[in-house]
Formats: C-alpha cells, structure tokens, sequence
C-alpha cells in the first residue's frame, strides 16, 4: 500500500516486540484485520470502516511520541486515508 510504505499499518502491533502495547490501547486495529473485514463482509457500512480507520490512527497517535516516526506516520495516513474515505462518501452519494 503506498499510502503506508514503510508497513506500519499492515499487520497487527506485535506484543513480542511492544509488550506494553495493550496496557495503553484497548482496540488494537490495522490494515490486515480490516482487510480480512472487507473481505469477510464484517461492515455493514462505511461508517464502520471508518470507525476501524479512525481506531488504528488514533492508536498510533496515542502510543507513540510526536518525533517519532511512528507518529508522523499516522498522520500521514490520516491525511490520505481521509481523502479517500470523502471520495468514496461522495461515489456513494452520487450512484445512491
């Protein structure tokens, strides 16, 4: 995925390697699970999705400090992610 080239989103956090992770977030979220949702017709709607989109940036945004790469990360996908959620709101609009 372009938008996360360095694959921060791709798997779920590994607990081997943040074991602390689940201390300070309480609905880990990422690109494979919400993949397998898509995939597995696990949302009934946008919004859904968006709220899977929103939980993995803000858990990110959370767990990590602002000068880490980790942090500039999230806010970069935030940003793209954003754009494509308004465009697929507005197909959606347009062919409802």
């Amino acid at each position: 995925n372009e938008s996360d080239a360095g694959q921060v989103f791709a798997k779920p956090v590994s607990l081997q390697v943040v074991p602390d992770y689940l201390d300070v977030i309480d609905c880990p979220m990422d690109l494979q699970t919400m993949s397998w949702k898509v995939e597995n017709r696990r949302y009934e709607c946008l919004n859904d999705f968006v709220k899977d989109f929103d939980a993995m940036i803000n858990n990110a945004l959370t767990y990590n400090e602002r000068d880490t790469y980790y942090f500039c990360a999230a806010m970069t996908m935030r940003e793209k992610g954003n754009q494509l959620i308004v465009n697929a709101r507005n197909g959606l609009v347009q062919s409802g």
